[in-house]
């Protein structure tokens, strides 16, 4: 084939594939155009979101007062309950071994009602492999020696059963305290808390299950009785009270 031939197909065949180009382009933009998970903001553009919004009844919206126990185990010992403080966002806990949300602003929904924001909102961290304790000063992390054993941080959530959980507290905490770890699914850092939700976190051995008990222990009455001997002015003699004392 000589030179003046291959020319002249070039020029022919031009034409033909700038018009498939130009149709191809047109599919494609009419197709996008239909399809309702893709936005933009430029017209002819369009881009799929990278974040999904998270559908209501999973994360708490403005008027919620959403509430769900949480207790925290290092090995076998369970931590005190987190100090009260406040969230900038209204997530917070008043010191009762409870999650409190109460968004009041949109910012205060969604993510900042996360399990990761509590613990930041209370000065203290939590990520799926490293946990502070607000109010505490260690920080621990995945692989750390606990009871001579390596042990990992687990997140973990079950259903209380009470809904919706706007007061009785400890009612819901023991219920929580009742259920088997092996009735709680795990969950990450970044989980939002529903209503009723019971939260545990665990950093122990993989094959340690902390021995659930009771945060507040009330001692017979013969074993916390005591004596005490009060010198009384004037003609009276000596008294002497029983004193009961709870711990």
């Amino acid at each position: 084939m000589d030179s003046l031939t291959l020319r002249r197909l070039v020029l022919v065949a031009m034409p033909a594939l700038v018009a498939v180009s130009v149709a191809a382009a047109f599919v494609l933009a009419d197709s996008s155009s239909d399809n309702p998970a893709t936005s933009s903001h430029r017209p002819g553009v369009q881009t799929i979101p990278a974040v999904m919004p998270i559908p209501e009844g999973n994360r708490p919206l403005i008027g919620d007062h959403w509430h769900a126990p949480y207790v925290i185990f290092i090995g076998n010992t369970r931590q005190p309950n987190i100090p009260s403080f406040t969230g900038p966002q209204e997530t917070h806990t008043h010191g009762d071994g409870v999650i409190h949300m109460h968004p009041f602003i949109p910012a205060g929904e969604g993510q900042s009602a996360s399990l990761r924001k509590f613990f930041e909102y209370g000065g203290g961290k939590l990520t799926d492999d490293e946990l502070k304790i607000p109010g505490q000063k260690e920080t621990h992390r995945d692989g750390e020696q606990i009871d001579g054993k390596a042990a990992e941080l687990r997140i973990l959530r079950a259903d209380s059963g009470i809904h919706p959980l706007g007061a009785g507290f400890a009612r819901a905490i023991q219920s929580c305290d009742a259920k088997d770890e092996s009735t709680f699914e795990r969950v990450d850092s970044r989980y939002i808390p529903k209503d009723g939700d019971c939260i545990r976190i665990v950093f122990a051995a993989p094959d340690a299950k902390p021995e659930i008990k009771p945060d507040r222990t009330v001692i017979p009455p013969e074993e916390a009785t005591g004596t005490i001997e009060m010198d009384v002015t004037g003609d009276a003699t000596p008294s002497f009270f029983s004193c009961f004392h709870q711990r």
